[in-house]
Parts: structure tokens; sequence; C-alpha cells
């Protein structure tokens, strides 16, 4: 049976027109509905790049084979490329929102200019500069000495750049609001791109057969993360402090009511994160297999918590504290 003359081209025809159809909808979309989306996957990327790269500096032990390592690497690189990819998007939707209208009024010249002209073309170009430098320090397999500072640079500027917009930018003392902001989001990135590692080489090393090796690696990142948590804790409080006036608006306004429920999905992602710690890495270490599934269990259902986390903080960037 052969097919009519001419139905490959009408094919790739009616394809072209429907990806077209598809874009055109995309731009039709209410900035006040595509922002949040926007700003929520880029906060991703940007966190699993480079907490993927802080994890692979400080929390690695070496262990792993190739294929764990390049997977390990990966997160980094393409989290760095994806994030490159929505900072300039996040421009554009920044633009489109000065325009009032829909992402197509995002590339009006008079929008763009009046992005550029403020703290958000800063902040896109230093986060992308520090997301270069994560996806050469992983071209370089970690080979050259330079590579990992070049990776811990590249962390700095890349969480570092949003302190330029934000809250943190217009709230209380610059100096003391910008570096809980700085270390609140790098110990979150850590908490995003180590898990992800952490279930790379979990899942890696079980399938190997090398379990003691995997509940090692385990014990190492719990152990990080207590550090890192009370640190993320501590760097919330304080940034909370500094943007609210008062505790009551916790109640009052809708940034409060929003942030509450951050901390709500805080509170529960700690509370399993402490479950691991004390009950089920203890047990991985005495080779339970049964808590090996909880471990991958839990690991997941923190991943998805804190990818919740992160839309609802995507929200609370465009809130107005005081309303």
């Amino acid at each position: 049976m052969h097919a009519a003359p001419g139905a490959g081209p009408r094919a790739v025809a009616l394809a072209g027109a429907g990806a077209l159809g598809g874009a055109l909808a995309v731009l039709a979309v209410p900035v006040a509905v595509l922002g949040p989306l926007v700003r929520a996957a880029m906060y991703l990327a940007v966190l699993l790049a480079a907490g993927a790269a802080l994890y692979l500096v400080f929390v690695d032990d070496g262990g792993g084979d190739l294929t764990e390592q390049d997977r390990s690497r990966s997160l980094v690189a393409w989290g760095a490329v994806a994030g490159m990819a929505l900072v300039l998007a996040d421009l554009v939707v920044r633009a489109a929102a000065i325009g009032g209208g829909t992402l197509a009024s995002g590339i009006d010249r008079p929008n763009v200019e009046m992005v550029l002209g403020g703290r958000a073309h800063v902040t896109a170009v230093v986060a992308s500069i520090g997301l270069m430098l994560l996806v050469w320090a992983v071209l370089q397999r970690w080979g050259m000495p330079a590579a990992p500072v070049a990776a811990v640079l590249g962390v700095v500027l890349a969480v570092g750049a949003f302190s330029f917009v934000g809250h943190s930018a217009t709230r209380g003392p610059r100096f003391l609001t910008v570096s809980a902001d700085i270390l609140h989001v790098a110990t979150a990135a850590l908490w995003v791109g180590g898990l992800a590692c952490l279930a790379v080489a979990v899942r890696a090393r079980r399938m190997a057969g090398r379990l003691e090796e995997a509940a090692r690696q385990v014990g190492r990142f719990s152990q990080v993360m207590t550090v890192g948590l009370t640190a993320l804790v501590v760097a919330g409080l304080a940034l909370a402090a500094f943007i609210l006036d008062s505790p009551g608006q916790l109640l009052t306004t809708a940034y409060g009511r929003v942030l509450l429920v951050k901390i709500a999905l805080v509170s529960g992602i700690v509370t399993v994160a402490g479950y691991n710690h004390r009950r089920l890495v203890p047990a991985v270490h005495d080779g339970d297999q049964h808590s090996w599934t909880r471990l991958s269990r839990t690991i997941r259902a923190e991943l998805v918590g804190l990818v919740s986390v992160v839309t609802v903080t995507a929200t609370l960037v465009d809130m107005n504290p005081g309303a």
C-alpha cells in the first residue's frame, strides 16, 4: 500500500501548523499565570545545578562508578543549561508584565528597555555567568584543580544573583538580608540538588550490590544536611523577621498566609528528613533491606515536597509583604 502523493509534505505542514498554534497559544497565556510558572522552573533549575555541584564537591565520597558520576554531573550540566534559558525567559515575562498584556508584549522594545534598566538584568547576567562556570567545571570532569573552585564560585554567583531582586534587596539592613538570603538559597540548593544526586548514587550502588558504600554515602549526606537544615531554618526566620513588619502580618496579609503555607510544607519535609536521619539511615547501615525501599520512597517524597516549596516561593517573590 502506497502513501498518496504529497502526503509527506502535507503531514509536515500540518505538524508545523500545530507547532505554530501551540507557540501562539503560549503567547496568549496571561503573564499573571505564566510568570510564577517560569520563575518556579527557573529556581528549580538553578537550585538543581548549584546543589548538585555542592554535593559533588563537598559530599560525594568519590566511590561511584563512571555511570553514577556521569549522571550526577549531568544533573549539574542540564540544570545549568535549563537555568540559563529560563533566566532569559524570566526577563521576557518581566517585560510582558510591564506591558500589562500577554507574553507577546514581552518583546516590545519599550518594555524590554525598562527591564534592562532595572536590577533584573543584573540578576540574569550574574546568574548566567555562575551557571556557565558550573558547565565548564562539569566539562572538565573535576580533572583540573581549578574545576571544584570554579564550581563553588559558580554556585555563589548563581544563588547570590537573586539577592539583586526580590524582598531581600529592599527590606531590612541590606548586608544582613542579602547574607541571610544567600545562605537560605544555598542550603536549599544543596537540599534539592543533593537529594537528586543521592538518589542517583543509591540506585547505582544498590544495583551493583555495593550496599555498604550506598549506606555510607547516605550517612554522609544526612550529616551534612543536619547542619544545612539548621542554617536553612535560621536564615529563613531571619528573612521573615526582616521582611514582615510584625508577626501579626502572617495572618492579616496575603503574603503572610502564603508564607505560612511554605512554612508548613518545609516543616513536613523536615519531619520526613528527620525520620530518615534517625530511623532509616541507621537501619540501612545495619543492613535492613526493607529500610532501603522505604528510604528510596522518602527521598522521592522529599523531592516532590521541595518542588512544591519552590513553586510557593516563586509566588511569594511577586507579592507585596504588606498586602
